[in-house]
C-alpha cells in the first residue's frame, strides 16, 4: 500500500514540492478544475507503466510494491485507451476473471511463442555466421603460419613437412606451442648450424686447448712480478756511492762495469787502464748478494719464456685444424705480443735492477676465450660423430623457430576464437531452452482453451446496468470467439452490424460506458494471468465529468461498491483484491455520496483538499478522517427545487434521483434531529391503504436500508420509485415533512 507521495518540479507543483505522508486505504481529494488533481493521479499511472523516472524525474512514492500491487487508474487516458483506438472491447466481460485471464495469457503465449520462433531464428542465423566467421579466421591463420616457412627457403638442401597441407602444417606448430620450448635459437643461428650441417665439409678436430698451461703461467707471471719491483742495490759507504747516488748514475756505473769484465782495464774513452782502487770501489757497490737477485730473475725470466712458448705452442698445434673465425690465431698474435713486451721488461730489470719494474698480466679472459675454443671443438667434433642425429635437432628447432614466430598470431586466434565459441554455447543453450519454452507455452495454450467459461452474466451485467441508466440503445453483443473465447462489440440498436458507434456517443456516454468497463476492471474481470493474485490500488479520477444527474448517481453507487466495508472488520474492503483506492473529484454531489460517514464504506480513510494558492501554486492539504467539503444540505434543496421547477408531470425518467435527493434529506434531516431511530412514527397514523403510505414506506426503508446495504438496482425500491409520476413523489416527500417539520420544509423550499 502506498504510504507516502512526493509531487515536485511538475506542472503546478513547484521545487520545494507537496508531501502527502498519511495515506491509507481509502483517500478522497477534493478540488476544482486545474488545482493538480490530475497531475497526482497521471503520476500515479505513470508509475503502473514504469515511465515514472523520466516522465516525473523528481517525484517519489514510497510503500508500493509492484510484486504484490498493481495501480489501475480511471482517467481521459484509460477511455481514449480502451474505446476511441478500438473496434471491441479490450477483455472479457466475466465476473469470476477466467476468461480474460485465458484469452489474456493465450494471446501473450501466442506472441511470445512468435517473439521466441524470431529469436531462435535471429540465434542460429547468428551460430551460422560465427562458424563461417570461425573457419575463415582459421584459414586466414593457417595460410599466414604457412607463410613463415618462406623464411627457410633459401636452406636448398632440407625438406620441411606439410609442405601441400596448411591446415596440417598449422596443427603441428599449435601442437609445438602445447609442449612448450624454453631454447629457441636465433634465425643466424640456424642459418650458421644450416651451413655447418649441409654445406662445410666437417671433419673431426680431436685436439684441445691445454688450459693448465695458462694456470702455470699466471703463477709464474705473479712470482717474477715480485721480483721486478724489488730494488736492487750494493754497499752505499764507497768514495763513489756519493758521487753515483747524487747524479743517479748506477745503471749507467754497472754497465761500465760489465763492459770492463770484458774488455779488461782500460777505458773505452781514455784508454788508461783504470787503477785497482777504483775496481774495488766498483765491486764494492755492487757485492754478491745483488748480482744473486739478479740471477733470480734471470732464472725466472728463463721459466716464464719456456712456459709462455709451450703455450704458444699449443694454439699452434690447433691452429692448423681449428681457427673458425681467426679466434686461435688471434689469440696467438695477442699472447705472442704479451711475451715480446714481458721479455724486454725483464731484461731492463736485470740492467738496472735498482728500478722498479712491471710486466703486462695475462688475464682470465684469456682462459675464457681458450675454453670457449675448446667448446667449440667438442661441438665440432660431437656433430661430425652424430650428424644425423644432428640434422633431426636442426629440422626440430626450425619447427620451433616456426612455432615461435606464429605464436602470438595463434594466441590472439586463440583468444577470438575462444569468445566465438563461448557465444556459440550460449546461444545453442538459449535455442534449447526457447524450444522448451516454446513447447510449453504450445501445451499451455491447449491446456488453457480448454478451461474456457461462458460471459453471459457479466456482459448481462453491463447492459442492464445501461438499461437501467437510461441508455435503451445501447448494448453488447457478441462479435465471435476467439480461443474459445466470447467477445463483444457495443451496438445500437438498429445500427449496421459490428458498426463501431462509440464515436457517435456524447462525452457524458462515453464517460459512463467507460467507467462501466472500468468497474468491470476493478472486480477482476479484465486480469492479465501474471497480475492474476496482485491487490489492486485504484485510482478514480472525476469519474462523473459531462454525467447527467441519473448517470451521476449511478456512478456514486458502483464507486461505493469498490469501497464498501468488509462486514466483520470495516477497516477493510469487502473485495478482498482492492488494497488501496484513491478518488479525485470536483463535484461536490459525487464526493458527498461516496464520503459520508454513514455509508458503509471503509473507515480506514482520509480526506484531502487540493487548491491553487495566489501564486499559482499546487497545495495539498490533509482534512482528517471525516471532512465534507461544505455543509450540501442546502444544495439538495437547491436541486430538489430546481427539479421540480423543470420537469414535466409524465417524465419518470428522474424518478431515481430524485428518491435519491429525498433519501439524502430525510436521512440528514432525521439524524439531525435525533429521530433517525425511530423513523417509522411518521407514517403510523396514515391510511395503509393509499399510495402515499407506500411511498413513504419505500422511502423510510431507503433512509434505513441505503446506508448499509448498496442495491441501487434492486427491482423492489425500483419499482416503487420508478413508475410513480414526479409529482406524486414530490407530493409523499411533503406529506412526510409535514408530520417532521412543515416549516422546515417551506423554508428550504421556499413556499
Amino acid at each position: 500500500m502506498i504510504t507516502t507521495i512526493t509531487l515536485k518540479n511538475k506542472a503546478t507543483y513547484n521545487s520545494t514540492g507537496v508531501t502527502i505522508d498519511d495515506l491509507t486505504k481509502l483517500n478522497y481529494f477534493f478540488g476544482n478544475n486545474g488545482c493538480g488533481k490530475s497531475t497526482l493521479a497521471n503520476y500515479m499511472q505513470s508509475i503502473s507503466e514504469n515511465t515514472s523516472s523520466s516522465i516525473y524525474p523528481d517525484c517519489s512514492v514510497d510503500g508500493y510494491n509492484p510484486a504484490q500491487e498493481e495501480i489501475i487508474v480511471f482517467n481521459q487516458h484509460f477511455i481514449e485507451n480502451n474505446f476511441m483506438n478500438s473496434d471491441t472491447l479490450k477483455g472479457v466481460f466475466s465476473l469470476n476473471q477466467t476468461n480474460v485471464t485465458i484469452d489474456t495469457q493465450i494471446k501473450a503465449n501466442e506472441k511470445s511463442i512468435s517473439g521466441k520462433n524470431d529469436e531462435q531464428k535471429q540465434l542460429e542465423d547468428e551460430n551460422d555466421k560465427i562458424d563461417i566467421k570461425r573457419e575463415n579466421n582459421r584459414n586466414d591463420l593457417a595460410a599466414n603460419c604457412f607463410s613463415k616457412r618462406d623464411t627457410f627457403k633459401t636452406f636448398s638442401k632440407i625438406k620441411l613437412e606439410y609442405s601441400g597441407n596448411k591446415k596440417s602444417n598449422l596443427s603441428h606448430i599449435e601442437s609445438l606451442l602445447k609442449q612448450g620450448n624454453s631454447q629457441i635459437k636465433t634465425l643466424d643461428e640456424l642459418t650458421k648450424l644450416y651451413t655447418k650441417l649441409y654445406e662445410d665439409k666437417l671433419e673431426e678436430i680431436g685436439l684441445s686447448l691445454d688450459i693448465k698451461l695458462v694456470d702455470e703461467l699466471i703463477t709464474i707471471q705473479d712470482e717474477l712480478n715480485v721480483l721486478l719491483e724489488e730494488i736492487i742495490v750494493g754497499k752505499d759507504d764507497v768514495k763513489l756511492a756519493e758521487l753515483i747516488k747524487k747524479y743517479n748514475l748506477k745503471p749507467w756505473v754497472l754497465q761500465g762495469k760489465q763492459y770492463l769484465e770484458k774488455t779488461g782495464r782500460v777505458c773505452p774513452f781514455c784508454q788508461q787502464s783504470i787503477s785497482d782502487d777504483f775496481i774495488s770501489q766498483l765491486n764494492d757497490m755492487f757485492d754478491e748478494s745483488s748480482k744473486q737477485k739478479v740471477n733470480k730473475i734471470e732464472v725466472e725470466k728463463s721459466n716464464y719464456k719456456n712456459k709462455f712458448s709451450e703455450l704458444l705452442e699449443n694454439l699452434n698445434t690447433v691452429v692448423e685444424k681449428y681457427n673458425e673465425n681467426n679466434v686461435v690465431s688471434n689469440l696467438q698474435i695477442q699472447l705472442k705480443s704479451i711475451l715480446d713486451e714481458n721479455i724486454n721488461v725483464i731484461e731492463e730489470k736485470t740492467k738496472a735492477p735498482n728500478e722498479r719494474k712491471t710486466i703486462k698480466l695475462i688475464e682470465n679472459s684469456v682462459k675464457e676465450i681458450m675454453e670457449k675454443i675448446n667448446i667449440a671443438i667438442k661441438q665440432n667434433d660431437d656433430i661430425v660423430n652424430s650428424i644425423d642425429e644432428q640434422k633431426k635437432s636442426f629440422l626440430s628447432n626450425i619447427w620451433i623457430y616456426l612455432a615461435n614466430e606464429c605464436k602470438s598470431d595463434i594466441e590472439k586466434y586463440n583468444e577470438d576464437d575462444k569468445k566465438d565459441l563461448e557465444k556459440l554455447s550460449q546461444n545453442k543453450l538459449k535455442i534449447e531452452q526457447i524450444k522448451e519454452e516454446v513447447e510449453q507455452l504450445i501445451q499451455q495454450n491447449s491446456e488453457l482453451r480448454m478451461q474456457t467459461v461462458n460471459t453471459k452474466e457479466a456482459v448481462d451485467n453491463i447492459n442492464q446496468i445501461l438499461k437501467n441508466s437510461g441508455f435503451m440503445g445501447f448494448e453488447i453483443l457478441e462479435k465471435d470467439k476467439v480461443n474459445n473465447i466470447s467477445q463483444y462489440y457495443l451496438a445500437r440498436i438498429g445500427a449496421m452490424p459490428e458498426e463501431n458507434i462509440f464515436n457517435s456517443l456524447s462525452e457524458g456516454e462515453k464517460n459512463f460506458i467507460s467507467f462501466l468497463y472500468f468497474y468491470q476492471l476493478c472486480l477482476g474481470t479484465t486480469d492479465i494471468l501474471a497480475n492474476s493474485s496482485k491487490k489492486k490500488i485504484i485510482v478514480i479520477d472525476d469519474p462523473v465529468s459531462s454525467m447527467d444527474s441519473q448517470v451521476l448517481f449511478i456512478v456514486s453507487t458502483l464507486v461505493q461498491r469498490l469501497i464498501a466495508w468488509k462486514v466483520n472488520n470495516r477497516n477493510d474492503f469487502d473485495n478482498p483484491s482492492i488494497a488501496q483506492v484513491f478518488i479525485f473529484t470536483h463535484n461536490l454531489y459525487f464526493y458527498k455520496e461516496i464520503s459520508l460517514k454513514c455509508r458503509p464504506i471503509c473507515k480506514l480513510k482520509n480526506h484531502y483538499r487540493i487548491f491553487k494558492n495566489e501564486e499559482n501554486i499546487s497545495i495539498i492539504e490533509s482534512k482528517g478522517k471525516e471532512y465534507e467539503a461544505i455543509d450540501d444540505y442546502s444544495l439538495m434543496w437547491n436541486t430538489l427545487k430546481e427539479i421540480k421547477s423543470q420537469i414535466q408531470e409524465d417524465n419518470k425518467s428522474q424518478n431515481i434521483l430524485i428518491a435519491n435527493l429525498f433519501r439524502r434529506i430525510l436521512e440528514s434531516y432525521a439524524n439531525f434531529i435525533g429521530m433517525g431511530h425511530d423513523s417509522w412514527a411518521t407514517v403510523l397514523t396514515d391510511d395503509k391503504t393509499s399510495i402515499e403510505y407506500y411511498l413513504k414506506c419505500a422511502f423510510i426503508s431507503m433512509i434505513n436500508d441505503e446506508s448499509h446495504k448498496i442495491t441501487p438496482f434492486d427491482s423492489f425500491y425500483f419499482q416503487k420509485n420508478h413508475n410513480e409520476t414526479p409529482g406524486k413523489l414530490f407530493d409523499v416527500f411533503e406529506s412526510i415533512f409535514n408530520t417532521i417539520n412543515k416549516d422546515h420544509y417551506e423554508k428550504m423550499m421556499k413556499e
